[in-house]
């Protein structure tokens, strides 16, 4: 019998398929990037003034509210952390599953 050779295969990655060479499309494309790219740089330019003006009228203010998203964040991750162990306990495992003769 021969011997075949599974690994011969190689999974594509979308990087190395060949796409049609559009360059409407390439430029669309290039356009949608550049567009979240800034509106990432807005949003970041945005909560840096909202800081510093808050900061300016109450001053310690960015202390405090990084302070408080930590403690937000350990309460989130608690939660998650409960609920995985809770839906751990209400699923049966194969183990403790019967199976009738």
């Amino acid at each position: 019998m021969p011997h075949r050779n599974f690994d011969s295969f190689r999974t594509q990655h979308l990087s190395d398929l060949e796409w049609p060479a559009n360059p409407e499309l390439q430029s669309q494309i290039t356009e949608l990037q550049n567009s979240y790219s800034s509106h990432y740089k807005l949003l970041n330019v945005n909560a840096w003034a909202i800081a510093k003006t808050m900061d300016k009228f109450y001053p310690g203010f960015w202390n405090r509210f990084m302070a408080n998203r930590q403690v937000a964040l350990q309460q989130f991750l608690e939660q998650k952390r409960q609920q995985a162990a809770q839906d751990a306990a209400a699923t049966p495992s194969s183990a403790s599953l019967e199976i009738p003769e």
